[in-house]
């Protein structure tokens, strides 16, 4: 599978869907806009907008030029999420229509975000406070409520749904790593565009900044969902297209399923918070922003744990531990 090139033109994946990778701020420092076919004589839809930076909207009215459109005058955007590579362009153009989902629109308007990332984040996951001052990022949650005002034309609810004028496209909630995150799907082409959801070589980061959450359970149901839909290509926001589809998705289902194993066995044997249990030997030791990934999946495991019933959650001085049920 090649590498996205940021200064890449744009790509076909498939007879109704374009690529367009556009430059991003944020690691790995490629992101796509994609460009869904709609019925004759409609503009097509964009799925997300790129970053916030002058070079990706450059980037992105350079690849719609070829199609004769700008981001204006497509029919609109299907907010994908709102991480701000993903939507960051709707701070610097206004689209024809948004569509979002209606969790991802209460996640705009929300003027104080929690986080999944800063010190009460690291503290809940057990982590020294004395390394969680290190560790933790200035100024989080980063970027505040940037999309408080921004207008949305569509908000859309329930688990799926059609994108209206695109020729069959769908758009299909797939809830665990942002509220409201969406994966567009063609039935016909058996093209499934994920964005964040399942990236190829890259871990998910999965939210925990909602404690009551079952995040992860949440993304291990769309990622059945994903396998049901049986599409022939995933196509992520910052990978390569990825074929054959089933083999990949089954492969991670695998993955999870014994990450979930040794999660359990962990605690079994002693460990009690996601820094213990990846302190534990049962996973290699990363650094940085590495470390913090893998500790919010193994805090969103044992939350999940928990909700099925195989551990019990206790919260001391800020911390969430478990112990077996």
């Amino acid at each position: 599978m090649k590498k996205l090139d940021p200064a890449g033109p744009p790509e076909r994946i498939s007879p109704r869907c374009l690529r367009i990778p556009l430059p991003d701020p944020f690691v790995p420092g490629v992101t796509s806009v994609f460009v869904l076919d709609s019925e004759a004589g409609l503009p097509p839809w964009l799925l997300d907008s790129g970053a916030d930076m002058p070079e990706s909207e450059a980037a992105l009215r350079a690849g719609l030029e070829s199609l004769s459109i700008t981001p204006e005058t497509a029919s609109g955007v299907v907010l994908s999420h709102t991480h701000l590579d993903h939507a960051g362009g709707l701070l610097r153009w206004r689209p024809e229509s948004l569509l979002a989902h209606q969790n991802a629109v209460e996640e705009m308007r929300n003027l104080q975000p929690a986080s999944s990332r800063g010190r009460t984040a690291l503290r809940s996951m057990g982590v020294p406070a004395e390394l969680a001052d290190d560790l933790a990022p200035e100024d989080e949650p980063v970027g505040g409520a940037p999309f408080a005002r921004t207008p949305v034309s569509h908000p859309v609810s329930g688990p799926d749904g059609p994108i209206p004028g695109s020729g069959g496209w769908r758009w299909i909630l797939a809830e665990g790593h942002a509220p409201g995150h969406l994966m567009v799907f063609h039935p016909e082409d058996r093209v499934l565009l994920v964005a964040d959801q399942f990236l190829h070589r890259w871990k998910t980061p999965i939210r925990i900044a909602d404690r009551e959450e079952d995040s992860f359970g949440l993304f291990l149901a769309s990622l059945d969902r994903a396998l049901q839909l049986e599409p022939h290509i995933v196509c992520s926001s910052h990978t390569g297209a990825i074929q054959p589809a089933i083999p990949f998705l089954a492969d991670r289902r695998a993955v999870l399923d014994r990450q979930l194993e040794r999660t359990l066995a962990a605690v079994e044997n002693g460990s009690s918070s996601a820094w213990e249990v990846v302190a534990s030997g049962g996973d290699r030791r990363p650094s940085g922003g590495l470390l913090i990934l893998y500790l919010r999946e193994r805090l969103a495991m044992l939350r999940h744990l928990a909700a099925d019933g195989a551990l019990v959650r206790q919260l001391q001085d800020g911390v969430e531990r478990f112990v077996p049920a």
